[in-house]
């Protein structure tokens, strides 16, 4: 915790927190999603008592990042996704190299239409793919392609996340649906021969995207 609290606070500041940690277990998933359903009443209720927890974790500490995303989360979980992204848009400009919360972000920009803000938050899947984590940067791929299927540039990021993920049929695939959808890029050709060359053993395999680059 930061410091310049006094003892009092900093005692509050725990035993809040970890109250409403205690109310979300087993009501909000942490691992990239949210249990499907609309919660009952009673976790409803929970859910919005360890709301006020963390909103008085961080009238102590406004910096607070893991109370901040876990707002997100409940408020995901609760159905309200502009509350939910206005807390993961905050949780982000803490900790930008979080990707979970990039991805949470950009989902819920997507559920209320906010295309702007969930390009901005796809984006970060090509800093995923730059330093080789290839899972990641499919996560963030995908989100984005939801929001507009017929973009081949997207679609040729997620080409290269699946390269550098290792998932070579995938990759393949995603290449060839972006080169049909600008059959002039050359960028896409490229990128595609590219993966080619890897999947018949001609090229090594790259561990992160500045080494097409």
């Amino acid at each position: 915790m930061t410091t310049g609290y006094s003892e009092r606070e900093m005692d509050l500041h725990d035993k809040l927190l970890q109250r409403g940690c205690s109310l979300i277990e087993g009501r909000i998933l942490l691992d990239g999603s949210s249990p499907q359903g609309k919660p009952w009443w009673i976790t409803r209720k929970k859910l919005r008592d360890a709301i006020s927890c963390f909103e008085q974790v961080l009238a102590i500490n406004p910096q607070n990042w893991s109370s901040i995303y876990m707002l997100g989360k409940i408020h995901q979980r609760l159905g309200d996704q502009k509350e939910a992204l206005k807390w993961f848009s905050r949780a982000c400009e803490i900790n930008p190299d979080q990707p979970d919360v990039a991805r949470e972000a950009a989902l819920s920009a997507i559920d209320t239409g906010d295309g702007k803000t969930a390009v901005r938050y796809c984006e970060a899947a090509l800093s995923a793919i730059d330093t080789g984590d290839g899972k990641t940067a499919v996560r963030y791929c995908e989100a984005a392609i939801r929001m507009s299927p017929d973009d081949f540039g997207l679609i040729l990021n997620l080409a290269l996340a699946h390269l550098i993920a290792g998932d070579l049929t995938q990759a393949q695939a995603c290449a060839e649906d972006a080169v049909r959808k600008a059959p002039n890029d050359k960028i896409s050709k490229r990128v595609r021969a590219i993966i080619n060359e890897v999947a018949d053993g001609k090229r090594r395999p790259p561990k992160t995207g500045l080494e097409i680059r």
